[in-house]
């Protein structure tokens, strides 16, 4: 990408359980200038995630041919729980990591400011900001529906709520969703997956599952009309507690808005609805302007 002119960009990094995304992102607009997607298999071991991520950032680098004088700051969106001021994964229930020092093993190999925050907090500042909630003026709360469940607030002042309240959120989610499961991914597309798997007993991806739907499959469509039920229902709990009114969807699922969105605003008609505009790259973005 030699046409990229030499200005000033951030990284922004986006860890997942199965793959790290990575962006190099222009902080005042928002936009992409390239980006890549890498699959990886963490299994738990920490320096093989640094080293990961040390790999991802100098192959985004020699994409646009840039280096990393070119680059402002490096900004990292992180699962689960996360120490921002010292740059520490403390726990990543998906991964199967802890106390993970991303921040300082990064600037050993970048000089560069490097600035590491909750993934979910990362996508919510990615769609405040230049995204579905940009004229958003009240508090907003997001949920990404993935391989597990995120979720982030952003309040007017554009402050981001703390770990604790989003664990809070959390809590009164999945026990709304279901009574009997209160597990970390309870509600989650790797959750669906498991359960649809076990019902037609044979494993099925949350691709098939969603190409099922499109296929006008009885049984798939039947079976993620009782998934969103739960999540409208859990929804629905989220509000009468916090008496929060605008809700946006995000992680994997709103890969597949087309199938989704309106049943579940039905579902929800006094609730403001937003689906992320960016998908899977709001992290990226929202990570880039940490």
């Amino acid at each position: 990408m030699n046409n990229i002119m030499k200005e000033i960009y951030s990284i922004g990094i986006d860890i997942g359980a199965s793959h790290i995304g990575i962006g190099i992102v222009n902080p005042n607009t928002g936009e992409i200038i390239t980006k890549e997607y890498i699959m990886i298999k963490i299994n738990g071991d920490k320096n093989l995630l640094i080293k990961n991520l040390i790999d991802a950032i100098n192959i985004i680098l020699a994409k646009a041919d840039l280096s990393i004088k070119n680059i402002d700051k490096i900004g990292i969106g992180c699962p689960g729980d996360c120490d921002i001021k010292q740059g520490i994964i403390i726990i990543a229930p998906n991964m199967n990591l802890q106390n993970v020092s991303i921040k300082e093993e990064i600037q050993k190999n970048f000089s560069v400011d490097v600035r590491i925050q909750n993934d979910a907090s990362c996508a919510i500042v990615g769609e405040y900001y230049f995204g579905c909630l940009k004229n958003i003026k009240d508090e907003c709360i997001l949920i990404t529906l993935g391989t597990g469940v995120g979720f982030a607030s952003i309040n007017e002042k554009r402050e981001l709520l703390g770990i604790k309240s989003c664990n809070e959120l959390a809590g009164i989610f999945r026990r709304a969703y279901s009574p009997e499961n209160h597990m970390h991914n309870t509600g989650s597309l790797s959750f669906l997956q498991k359960e649809y798997s076990e019902y037609v007993k044979q494993g099925v991806s949350r691709y098939e599952i969603f190409e099922n739907i499109r296929k006008g499959d009885d049984g798939a469509i039947c079976f993620f009309e009782k998934y969103l039920a739960d999540v409208a229902r859990a929804i629905e709990s989220l509000e009468k507690h916090t008496n929060i009114k605008n809700y946006c969807i995000g992680g994997g699922i709103s890969e597949y808005e087309d199938i989704f969105s309106n049943k579940l605003k039905r579902k929800l008609p006094s609730i403001n609805l937003y689906i992320s505009k960016f998908k899977n790259d709001s992290a990226i973005i929202g990570a880039a302007i940490l």
